[in-house]
């Protein structure tokens, strides 16, 4: 008995969502940690939602096909996926399940792991963003000292003639000092 209400314990509190859907995709089971993600009570969910209504990323359109295929290939790997709370926060997940069947071959149930990649996302994303920027900031870096050089090329030619002229002066002057 302790060993079930421990397993039940760390079912519930893991630090990552859990859920298992029925054939047609309607929630099961359902840890703490999804329901205080997603913002429902278990009782707003089992057996009244499908996972893939609350998603609104990838697989909205296609959702009942691609859990079809699912429950025929036995697994996903790291999907990524965008569902929304009850409050309509959006929330970036990354979801990894396994099919179980019966000993027929008939699909049981899925057990389904979920990890919220939201902050995850926020920082790739201003990466991103800053990397733009840098790169945005290199070219006009380039840019800036092709100016550079080419100021310095007109200028170190405009001044060519004036030196050359300078020095043939210097060498006359030269000259006559050491004549007088």
């Amino acid at each position: 008995f302790r060993s079930i209400s421990f397993i039940e314990e760390f079912y519930n509190n893991a630090p990552n969502a859990y859920h298992s859907l029925d054939a047609n995709g309607y929630f099961l089971k359902v840890n703490d940690t999804e329901l205080k993600m997603l913002g429902y009570t278990r009782e707003e969910l089992i057996g009244k939602k499908r996972f893939f209504d609350l998603q609104i990323t990838l697989l909205t359109e296609n959702a009942e096909e691609y859990y079809r295929q699912f429950k025929q290939t036995g697994s996903t790997r790291n999907l990524e996926l965008e569902v929304v709370s009850k409050t309509g926060k959006h929330i970036q997940v990354l979801l990894n399940a396994n099919a179980i069947y019966d000993k027929e071959g008939n699909f049981i149930a899925s057990n389904s792991v979920i990890v919220d990649i939201t902050h995850k996302k926020a920082l790739e994303k201003e990466l991103m963003e800053k990397n733009q920027e840098l790169n945005h900031l290199n070219e006009q870096l380039f840019h800036t000292n092709q100016e550079k050089n080419r100021f310095i090329g007109i200028a170190s030619h405009d001044l060519q003639n004036p030196i050359t002229n300078i020095k043939l002066i210097a060498g006359k002057f030269r000259k006559t000092a050491f004549i007088s």
